[in-house]
Parts: structure tokens; sequence; C-alpha cells
């Protein structure tokens, strides 16, 4: 943990230096704040913008069996820098996460745009897949994604993806990304000696990473159509106007190239809708895991939906409700009804949330919820 924390702080003086010493190079400098504060080279090859987010949460949650818990927590302290090298073309992101009390990398990545149709990106970065978890963390209506985002294998994740900027809701998106498949966490993994006598383990020859030990390739497509000047990648109707709406659909594949039966696929179609003040978004999926020898061994897995609406008032009380399910086969369903209201102060970068959530669990024969109440402000600059 320390040594990652030590990379991370090496990356910023390096970066401030970079930019520096191409400053120096270049005719002169502007400096400011928009959405973040910027240094950028006037031939504008050169940009570096600073941001951050924190966000401090209050959790209640009474559980069904056992004793009520409550705390404060900061869920997500980020620091980000990002901007352009070079070129006005080649774009990087670098992000990290401070909360949770560990240090954690989020996004580390480059992006080319050889024109505005196509775009390389490599390094470390969100997948491709589900609008809910494509959407930045600081820019949802509710504390968190539903619950289906983790069943159904969201999240960042290593390697390469050509796109022609879908973040930005083109009229026609599109991302085609080969990615690691095992997400952004580091594993710790070694050799663990028992003692004989105490029954205590160590783990020698041991490291923490993210790299896996074989490579178990995941495939992802995603593509879309978008209608109007939609902002697809933001939750709730803070833009207001006439309707805009996108829907968008996504494959994840992971490969069984270690020979442990363990592929799945699993598939999404998401949608947004947006009209004067009022925001409607949803998803329904779909997995199959590999039962077999081959990877099209393919049998039934899950699915799941989720459904969320709020209406702005007044330019910024958003009253909003969520339900969410996910349905394993042979498992436990899982479902999610929440309400809550966010009072935006300064549109998504303060605002204030309280929500209300009952989370359920089915078996079949019996049923048992939880009961979650949270308390969150977000200042983002």
């Amino acid at each position: 943990m320390t040594s990652r924390a030590t990379v991370i702080a090496a990356c910023v003086p390096l970066l401030l230096c970079t930019l520096s010493q191409a400053s120096e190079a270049a005719e002169g400098v502007s400096a400011g704040y928009d959405k973040g504060f910027f240094i950028r080279s006037d031939d504008a090859r050169y940009a570096l913008k600073i941001s951050a987010r924190l966000q401090v949460r209050h959790e209640v949650v009474v559980p069904d069996a056992g004793d009520t818990t409550s705390a404060f927590s900061l869920p997500r302290a980020r620091l980000k820098l990002s901007g352009n090298v070079f070129d006005e073309a080649l774009d990087y992101k670098f992000e990290a996460d401070f909360g949770k009390g560990q240090v954690s990398l989020k996004d580390f990545f480059a992006d080319y745009a050889f024109c505005s149709a196509f775009h390389v990106r490599a390094g470390q970065y969100k997948r491709p897949f589900s609008r809910q978890e494509i959407n930045s963390s600081g820019k949802l209506i509710f504390t968190d994604p539903a619950i289906t985002s983790e069943a159904f294998g969201a999240g960042r994740d290593l390697g390469i993806m050509l796109h022609n900027g879908y973040e930005k809701s083109p009229t026609f998106e599109w991302a085609v990304a080969l990615m690691n498949g095992t997400g952004d966490k580091s594993r710790l993994s070694g050799t663990v000696v028992v003692d004989p006598v105490t029954g205590e383990g160590a783990i020698t020859g041991g490291k923490l990473s993210n790299v896996p030990s074989t490579f178990r390739p995941q495939l992802l497509l995603r593509a879309g159509w978008n209608h109007g000047k939609l902002n697809g990648y933001s939750e709730g109707d803070l833009e207001g106007g006439a309707l805009r709406f996108g829907v968008a659909g996504g494959v994840k594949m992971t490969f069984d190239t270690d020979g442990g039966h363990s592929g799945d696929i699993a598939a999404d179609i998401d949608f947004v809708l947006k009209a004067q003040g009022f925001a409607l978004d949803g998803a329904f999926y779909l997995m199959s895991m590999q039962d077999g020898p081959d990877f099209a061994d393919q049998t039934f897995g899950a699915t799941g939906l989720h459904a969320q609406a709020s209406y702005l008032i007044a330019g910024h009380l958003l009253p909003m409700v969520r339900y969410a399910r996910v349905m394993p086969d042979g498992g436990d369903d899982e479902d999610e009804l929440a309400l809550g209201l966010t009072a935006f102060l300064h549109g998504h970068d303060v605002k204030l949330t309280v929500e209300g959530s009952r989370l359920g669990t089915d078996t079949g024969a019996t049923t048992t919820a939880d009961w979650r109440v949270r308390t969150q402000l977000q200042l983002g600059f």
C-alpha cells in the first residue's frame, strides 16, 4: 500500500515538471478556473487541469437480524489531473482515491484522437459496459449505483479501447475494448507456510498486483444512439430543455483461456430520457456462465434490471425513486427500493443527498430486508 501511495505522489510533480518544461517552449501560458483549476499553453499543445471531489457520508443500517450500525465515512476523496500533452489530440487522465482509509489508483490512461470519430485509449479506465457505471460517481443522483452494477461486472480494468468519444453522447456512439478481465483492484498472491506448532500461516514471496497471473481476456462491445443535445452520462435533468433520449447496448465476454471453465457472457440494454427537468433511466441485464470445456458451453446465469426517475423542482430540489432487482440462477434474489431527495447548491459540484433504502433478499422460502438511511454532502471543484 505504501509503494502505491509513493507512486501516486510521485506522479503529481512529474506532470507539473513536464508541463513547466513544455510551457517554456511555448509562446506563453494562461491559468484560471473552468470546472477545475487549469494551466495551458497558448498554442493549446499542453494543458493541465486539477480537480477534486469529496463525499462525506453518514449511514445508518438497520439489519433484519443483528445490531443497528451508524457511522461517518469518506466513500470517495478523489484527486484528478487531466489535460493534453504534445498535441491537442493526445489527452491523459489520472485519478486517485484517498477515501475509505487507503489510497487506490482509479484511472490513468492516454487517449489519442485520430479524428473526432476515432480514438485509441490505453491504460486503466472504466469498462464501456452499463450506463450507470460509465457515469461519474460525482454525477449520480443517488449516493451509489444500483445493486445491478456490481452484480453484472461493471467497473474499471486495464486494457486498450477504440471508440468515438462515446462519453460525450454523440448521435451514434460506439466502443470496442480488450481488457484483462480481472478489474482494477489488486490481489495478494504467494505461498503460505504454516507453523506446525502455532498453526499460524506466513506468506512467503507474496505480492500485491492487479495483473492476472493467467491472461483471461475480456472483450467489450458497446453501441448506442442519442437524440437531441443529450448529456447521457450525467443523471438527473439539470440542463433542462426539450425531449432528449438515448439508448445503448453492450456485451462483455470473458474468455476461458486458462482451462478453468470459467468464461462468461454479460449483456445489457440501457436507456436515458430527459425533458423539462424530468429524467428517467434504467437497464436490463442478462448473464450466462460457461458450463463445460468449451466457451460455447454457456448456461443461464442471471438476469437483472433497474430503473430510476427524478424531477427537478425550482432548479435545486430533486426528488427521486429507484428500483433494482438481481435474479441469479440457483441463488437468492436481491432487490433494492430507494427514495431520496437531493438539494443542488451548485449543480453536481455542491449537493446534499438524503436517501432511504430497503435491501431485500428472497431465498424462495423466506424474505429478509435490511433498511438503510444515508446523508451525503458532495463538494467538487
